[in-house]
């Protein structure tokens, strides 16, 4: 799988079905800052069904912490709201790292 392209929805499947993130990871390809129609990206999702792997290979890849969907919430914001602690803590650290590289992007 490492060679295909990974769409959206399939990306998607993975994050919130529980599935190992190994397809994901192995993805050279994979646009991690891909969203769906309403904003949210793949690190939005994986905040929010709190999978910290994605989440934090995604950060690795350059997946755009800040991004926020149309109702303005960042992935930190839907991991606090569904109460994935170790997702928020992850994200706020990731947050302060870039803000600390380039205040001008926050």
């Amino acid at each position: 799988m490492g060679d295909q392209d990974l769409t959206f929805d399939e990306a998607l499947s993975i994050i919130t079905n529980g599935e190992s993130f190994e397809p994901l990871a192995q993805n050279q390809k994979l646009i991690v800052d891909m969203v769906d129609e309403e904003g949210c990206s793949l690190l939005h999702h994986a905040a929010s069904f709190g999978r910290l792997d994605c989440c934090l290979m995604m950060i690795a890849r350059g997946a755009q912490i800040g991004l926020r969907n149309q109702r303005g919430e960042n992935a930190a914001h839907l991991a606090m709201s569904q109460g994935n602690t170790e997702c928020s803590l992850a994200l706020l650290a990731a947050i302060g790292e870039k803000r600390d590289e380039a205040p001008w992007l926050f």
